[in-house]
C-alpha cells in the first residue's frame, strides 16, 4: 500500500505538466511502475489498456525522439506479456493453489529468467 501512495504521489506533478521535456520522463515513470509488476502473473491483463495508450501515442506524436522510445516500451511490453503468458501456460495448476503458486515462483527465481522488460530500464 505505501509503495502505491508513494506511486501517487511521484505522478501527481506530472499529471498536468505539457512540457516537451517531461514526456520522456513520464515514459520512464511508466516503464519503472510497470516493471514492478513484471513477474506477475495478471501481468497481461494489467499492461493491456497502457500498451494500446502507448500505441497511440506513438502514433500520434511528432516528435521522433517520443515515438521511437514509446514503440520501445511497447515492444517491451508486448515481449514481457509474452513472457508471462508462455510461463501462465506452462503452470499446470489453478491460481487459487497457493502451494503450487509457491512451488512455481520458488522455482522461477532459483531459475532467474531474464524478464523482458526488466532489460527496458
Amino acid at each position: 500500500m505505501t509503495e502505491a501512495v508513494a506511486l501517487g504521489a511521484r505522478v501527481k506533478p506530472w499529471v498536468n505538466i505539457n512540457s516537451a521535456a517531461r514526456r520522456g520522463q513520464v515514459l520512464e515513470l511508466l516503464a519503472a511502475h510497470l516493471a514492478g509488476a513484471a513477474c506477475s502473473a495478471g501481468f497481461p491483463e494489467l499492461a493491456h489498456v497502457p500498451l494500446l495508450r502507448l500505441r497511440h501515442f506513438a502514433a500520434a506524436t511528432p516528435v521522433e525522439r517520443f515515438r521511437s522510445a514509446a514503440r520501445g516500451l511497447a515492444a517491451a511490453l508486448e515481449a514481457n506479456v509474452q513472457f508471462v503468458a508462455a510461463a501462465r501456460a506452462r503452470a499446470g495448476f489453478a491460481p487459487s493453489d497457493t502451494s503450487a503458486l509457491q512451488a512455481f515462483l520458488a522455482a522461477e527465481d532459483a531459475a532467474q529468467a531474464v524478464r523482458v522488460l526488466t532489460r527496458f530500464l
